[in-house]
């Protein structure tokens, strides 16, 4: 085989691996930064920690609020005693002292 024969075939070889390279390298930089990459992927998780943070914290909400309708149900004490809290009642016969401070 001639030696420019192998130069050419020699030139040819590496334009084709310049070009691959070349390829390889438009793929992991899109993988890296692109719109399903890694950055991507990483934000997607990060997000998905939140909700999952949120959710537990609705879920335990949740749960107080079924325990207060169960109280507020079943419970006529507890249904007093919210009574005289938030809406300021008495009972029949009570009577109410207010003392203002100086």
């Amino acid at each position: 085989m001639p030696l420019t024969s192998l130069r050419q075939s020699l030139k040819k070889y590496k334009r084709a691996f310049y070009l691959l390279f070349l390829a390889c390298l438009v793929v992991v930089i899109y993988g890296i930064l692109g719109d399903q990459g890694f950055f991507h992927l990483h934000r997607l998780k990060l997000e998905l920690s939140g909700l999952q943070q949120k959710i537990v914290a609705v879920e335990a909400d949740n749960a107080r609020l079924r325990q207060e309708i169960g109280h507020l149900k079943t419970d006529p004490v507890y249904i007093e005693r919210l009574a005289r809290q938030d809406l300021g009642m008495l009972k029949e016969n009570e009577v109410l002292f207010l003392f203002r401070e100086q």
